[in-house]
């Protein structure tokens, strides 16, 4: 099932959120804002989504295989690559295209050798996301703000979800409207993002619970 925010901000944070998207608009017209990190030299590193879980050696040879995939599509920048990750659940490779062809099947396959991967249609290319986790970044001073984690001098969290093929957000709790109302604009669509907040991942990362 897909996050949606809610467009209707609640009263008390309508005005504060149009004087900052009016702010954030003339500051990106006169082009002050220039800071950003570019994501070209990282590639992801494919992980299990449970910290906690032990991983077999035939799961790892799974890993390093979907890594190897993923690096071949980034590198060669195929244009419908949406996604490619090892599901742990069905111990398969998974890669989603936004054009989900036999010949771009084919295509792929030719990149890194046969080996047993699901094909399956996706939302978005691995691209577009990548652009838009930029762009956020480079707006991080008003989303910083706003209540969006921020993680180093000059780049707050945001990152790619392979799994849900969807720009994820950290937030500092989920009462952050300002934010989610800053970030759905900035990407232009709400369907886009998966919001998660500081108590989720601490939570998902403490093993004893």
């Amino acid at each position: 099932m897909l996050y949606h925010t809610r467009n209707r901000l609640p009263a008390p944070y309508r005005i504060t959120a149009s004087i900052a998207a009016a702010c954030m608009v003339l500051i990106i017209g006169v082009g002050i804002i220039s800071w950003h990190t570019s994501a070209n030299d990282i590639s992801p590193e494919i992980v299990p989504s449970d910290s906690c879980a032990d991983i077999t050696y035939e799961q790892s040879i799974q890993l390093d295989r979907a890594n190897a995939a993923w690096y071949a599509l980034y590198r060669h920048e195929v244009p419908y690559f949406g996604t490619c990750y090892y599901d742990f659940d069905t111990d398969k490779i998974m890669i989603g295209f936004t054009e989900n062809t036999p010949e771009n099947q084919a295509y792929v396959l030719s990149l890194f050798g046969k080996m047993p991967v699901i094909f399956y249609q996706c939302d978005y290319s691995w691209l577009h996301l990548e652009e838009l986790c930029d762009k956020l970044n480079k707006n991080w001073l008003f989303l910083m703000l706003s209540g969006v984690k921020c993680v180093a001098p000059n780049e707050v969290s945001v990152g790619i979800d392979d799994v849900s093929n969807r720009v994820t957000v950290l937030l500092e709790d989920d009462d952050c409207y300002l934010a989610k109302y800053l970030v759905t604009q900035l990407c232009g669509s709400d369907d886009v993002v998966a919001f998660k907040t500081v108590d989720e991942i601490n939570h998902g990362d403490n093993c004893d619970k």
